[in-house]
């Protein structure tokens, strides 16, 4: 049975009491013997604040007092900076020099965690069967700033002990629409035809044509408004070790995660990656993955072009593969943001022209032609989309395709879609 929680408190503080008295008996014994009782008195009694502030006993040995054990969580310093933002009441207690125990509790959990200074030593650390309590006051923190995140990592070799001080968690701003033949609510809406249980999905296609922001809109889609959206760039995963990715799954639990911007092509880390995946399904989280890769509409995909060492059902289970835009996408791009931008109305001819000379581009380089027609005028648009496609991957070198955006649409069941976002 659980002791309540006032009389921990008291618990706790019970050295104190027992010092209190113990300066009480030295006073009323020193009243016997005159100065130098008083002095003698006086040493005695800064003899037993300073045993009572600064014990000879570790953090350790206190917190074993008290029914508390070490965690061991590979990212048990990143969850107790964590718990700084949490609303539970928080004690210190000072241990030793310059050392000191945090204690968050209520009546229905007890966190504690040492530290040396402002440095995060140990924890977290929990009474039997309060993990449970304790993973739900993490998920309240970390969705405290809204349901749609994103997790990045410090560079680097720097040793971050059980992840102190290494990871950041920040809002996402808003997606921005999405623009293609394939609406978002057809994809959700394939996926919710599983049901509830894990499912993994590739999303793989040029650098810039949605993915990313495709894979939210299907997040809060499938969610009905309530969906936490965790995502984590590759870059990010990088900087992790394995059982650092799968301890923020635990912990955050959301219903989608989404691993941004992949590169599967690398064999050493595929199959690593892989296993991830397949250790990160739970009973109801989405996982979407994005990758760059090259496309051809014009090339029928035949067995084994879609597959990487490794990959099985149950750990990427289904694939979209996405194309650059056509001349009727790209015509709806460029509308979009002519409206966005606030380009005054361009003709007939001339969108049929800028259109034929944007073939090759993805959406996010069709918004920058946009922005130049806007800035620059549209008597310069020959100007500006030259210079915009001087800078854009040539078409069928690697991560944008073939260039044959104007060509029919891909085989039944693959993606086609563009962003605007």
């Amino acid at each position: 049975m659980k002791a309540p929680r006032w009389v921990r408190k008291f618990q706790r503080q019970r050295e104190w009491y027992k010092t209190a008295g113990e300066v009480l008996k030295i006073i009323n014994e020193a009243q016997k013997g005159g100065p130098i009782g008083y002095a003698l008195a006086g040493l005695n009694v800064f003899g037993q604040i300073l045993d009572t502030m600064f014990p000879g006993e570790s953090a350790w040995q206190l917190l074993r007092q008290q029914d508390y054990r070490d965690t061991d969580y590979s990212i048990g310093g990143f969850l107790c900076e964590l718990m700084h933002r949490s609303k539970l009441p928080l004690t210190v207690l000072p241990v030793g020099l310059g050392s000191q125990i945090a204690l968050w509790e209520n009546d229905e959990v007890g966190i504690a965690a040492v530290y040396y200074g402002d440095e995060y030593g140990n924890g977290p650390y929990l009474r039997e069967g309060d993990e449970a309590a304790f993973i739900k006051v993490i998920q309240d923190v970390i969705w405290s700033n809204g349901n749609d995140l994103m997790l990045s990592a410090n560079k680097g070799d720097a040793f971050y002990w059980r992840g102190a001080r290494k990871f950041r968690l920040s809002p996402m701003p808003d997606p921005g629409p999405y623009i293609g033949k394939k609406r978002p609510e057809d994809f959700a809406a394939r996926l919710k035809r599983y049901g509830r249980g894990p499912r993994t999905v590739l999303l793989r296609g040029p650098t810039g044509i949605g993915k990313s922001v495709l894979a939210r809109h299907i997040a809060k889609l499938m969610g009905g408004g309530t969906t936490r959206t965790l995502k984590i760039a590759s870059s990010t995963l990088r900087n992790c070790r394995f059982d650092e990715d799968i301890a923020l799954a635990r912990f955050f639990q959301p219903t989608v995660l989404l691993l941004d911007d992949l590169d599967l092509s690398e064999k050493k880390n595929t199959e690593e990656f892989l296993t991830m995946l397949e250790a990160l399904r739970a009973p109801d989280c989405l996982v979407i993955v994005t990758m760059m890769a090259g496309t051809d509409p014009d090339k029928k995909p035949e067995m084994g072009d879609w597959h990487f060492d490794g990959m099985r059902p149950g750990r990427i289970d289904e694939t979209f593969t996405f194309y650059l835009p056509d001349k009727t996408d790209r015509d709806l791009i460029l509308r979009h943001y002519y409206d966005r931008y606030g380009v005054p109305a361009v003709s007939r001819q001339r969108q049929t022209a800028i259109v034929k000379a944007t073939d090759g581009l993805s959406g996010a380089y069709l918004g920058e032609v946009a922005r130049r027609i806007q800035v620059h005028g549209i008597d310069e648009w020959k100007t500006e989309v030259q210079n915009v496609v001087l800078t854009a991957p040539k078409p069928g070198n690697g991560d944008e395709g073939d260039g044959k955006g104007d060509k029919p649409s891909p085989p039944d069941g693959e993606g086609k879609a563009m962003v605007t976002g």
